[in-house]
C-alpha cells in the first residue's frame, strides 16, 4: 500500500546516502509519508543521511534513534526532528512491538517562512545535536494539536492522493511544524534578530550560510566571506558572531566536521582522505577539531556507527552513492 513500509523493506534497503524521499520509487513530491509497523519482529535501519528533513512520530512502543551525537530512546507520543544531512539510524529490539510514522520534506517547502527555512536548512544541521527530541508531555503542553492524530490525517491524504492532495498534505505539515515551534519557539529564530535587523539582513545571512555550506572544503577565511557578504572585515566578524553565537572560524570547522561524519560511513575512505576532502589541511588538524566538537576521534565515531550498521546485517553503501 502507498505510504506503508514493511519490516522486510526496511531490512533490505539501507542506504548510506538516501537519494529520494519516496523510498518505494515513483514520482518525487516535496514530501513523503509512511508508517512503520515492526510488530514483534524488530528491525534496524543502518546509519544514513539525506538532504531532506525528517519527522519521526512514535505511535506506540519504543525505538532507539541514533541522531548526530546521541542515541535517543523514543516512546509513545514522542517526536524526533532530524535535520537535513544529519547521520541517523533507527533500531527496535526483537520482541518489542513498535510503530512510528515518517514524514519527510524538502526544506524548500518552508521558504514562505524565511526564519524557519534558514534555521532548518542552514543552522540546525550544524547545531550541537542536529536533531530535536520532543517528548509527548512537552508537545501536549505546547498546543492543542496532537502529532499522532495530525500524522494519521496526513498519511491518509498521502495514501489516497485525491485531487489537490498536495495542498492538504502541505497544510498538515505546516500544522505539525506549528506545534513544534510552539513547543520550542527557538526553532523559528534564525540567529539574533538585533544583529540581522532588516529583511535584507536576513537574506544576506541566508546567502552567507549557503555559500559556506557549498564551499566549506575550500580555504575560506573571514576576510573572504566579508568581501562576499559585501561588508568590512570587522563588521562581518561582529555580525556573524552575534547571529550565530560563535566566531566564523568555529562555525566553519563545525560545518566541516558534520560533512566528515557522512564520509566516515564509508569504510573505504581513509581518515586522511576525509580530512582533505572536507577542507582540513592534514589528518592531525582534522582529528583535533573532530574530537573537540564530537567528544571522540573520527575513528571512534566510525567504529560506533558501523557497529550500529552491522546489527542490520548489511554495511552502508560506498561513497559512489553521493550526489
Amino acid at each position: 500500500m502507498m505510504g506503508v513500509m514493511s519490516v522486510f523493506e526496511l531490512r533490505s534497503e539501507q542506504p548510506y546516502f538516501e537519494r529520494n524521499k519516496n523510498r518505494a520509487g515513483g514520482f518525487e513530491y516535496p514530501f513523503y509519508a509512511a508508517e512503520v509497523d515492526a510488530r514483534s519482529e524488530g528491525y534496524a535501519v543502518a546509519p544514513h543521511w539525506h538532504y531532506h528533513m525528517e519527522l519521526l512520530v512514535f505511535v506506540e512502543g519504543e525505538a532507539d534513534v541514533l541522531a548526530g551525537s546521541r542515541t535517543i530512546r523514543a516512546g509513545e507520543g514522542d517526536l524526533i526532528l532530524i535535520a537535513p544531512c544529519c547521520v541517523h539510524a533507527v533500531e527496535v529490539a526483537s520482541g518489542q512491538p513498535s510503530r512510528h510514522r515518517v514524514v519527510s520534506l524538502d526544506p524548500d517547502l518552508l521558504a514562505p517562512m524565511p526564519a524557519l527555512f534558514t534555521n532548518v536548512k542552514y543552522m540546525l544541521p550544524y547545531s550541537a545535536g542536529a536533531s530535536v527530541h520532543f517528548r509527548a508531555d512537552t508537545l501536549r503542553a505546547g498546543g492543542t494539536d496532537d502529532p499522532i492524530r495530525l500524522t494519521e490525517e496526513l498519511l491518509a491524504e498521502y495514501r489516497r492522493m485525491d485531487a489537490a492532495f498536495e495542498l492538504t498534505v502541505t497544510s498538515a505539515i505546516y500544522r505539525l511544524l506549528a506545534l513544534l515551534v510552539r513547543a520550542k519557539p527557538e526553532l523559528a529564530l534564525a540567529g539574533d534578530d538585533s544583529a540581522i535587523g532588516t529583511e535584507k539582513g536576513r537574506l544576506r545571512l541566508r546567502e552567507t550560510l549557503a555559500y559556506i555550506d557549498a564551499h566549506s572544503h575550500e580555504p575560506l577565511t573571514a576576510s573572504r566571506m566579508a568581501r562576499i557578504s559585501r561588508m568590512s572585515y570587522s563588521h562581518f566578524a561582529a555580525c556573524f558572531k552575534r547571529m550565530m553565537h560563535v566566531p566564523f572560524s568555529s562555525y566553519l570547522q563545525f560545518v566541516r566536521v558534520r560533512k566528515a561524519e557522512r564520509l566516515l560511513l564509508d569504510p573505504a575512505l581513509s581518515i586522511t582522505q576525509i580530512a582533505l576532502e572536507t577542507g582540513f589541511n592534514d589528518s592531525s588538524y582534522f582529528i583535533k577539531h573532530f574530537r573537540r566538537i564530537r567528544g571522540m576521534t573520527p575513528l571512534q565515531y566510525r567504529k560506533r556507527v558501523l557497529r550500529n550498521s552491522l546489527r542490520t546485517g548489511r554495511p552502508p553503501a560506498s561513497s559512489s552513492h553521493l550526489e
